[in-house]
């Protein structure tokens, strides 16, 4: 009996780290978030900057010179579309990975107070 109730207490002490690492996982997915949506927020500020250009540049865009300005602007709208879709690809794995993290942890906790319940009894 007391052979038991020790491996369970064991098994509760591992229970309880493997609880914290999966916080520690589920801290790490906010903070990949948080980047992310800095990064968001940069390429928007960006885009501003941009058009402002690009209304400052508009007595430039005649002749040869405004056909290479319209081309590379076109070719940096295209990457942002293409950046904004991975960042909101990234952040949805990132609350995914969050969520079923979560959910481990939610698991592992009641299995630690099925063990404490049957240990201290």
């Amino acid at each position: 009996m007391e052979k038991e109730m020790a491996e369970k207490t064991v098994t509760i002490q591992q229970l309880e780290r493997q609880k914290q690492a999966m916080e520690d996982e589920i801290y790490q997915w906010k903070q990949r978030r948080y980047q992310l949506e800095e990064i968001e927020s940069d390429l928007a500020r960006l885009q501003l900057v941009e058009q402002k250009l690009i209304m400052l540049s508009s007595d430039a865009w005649s002749g040869n010179y405004g056909q290479s300005v319209a081309g590379n602007m076109e070719v940096q709208q295209l990457e942002q579309r293409i950046l904004k879709k991975e960042i909101h690809t990234l952040k949805e794995v990132s609350i995914q990975q969050e969520s079923n993290t979560r959910k481990s942890v939610m698991q592992v906790e009641k299995e630690q107070q099925t063990l404490r319940k049957e240990v201290y009894q």
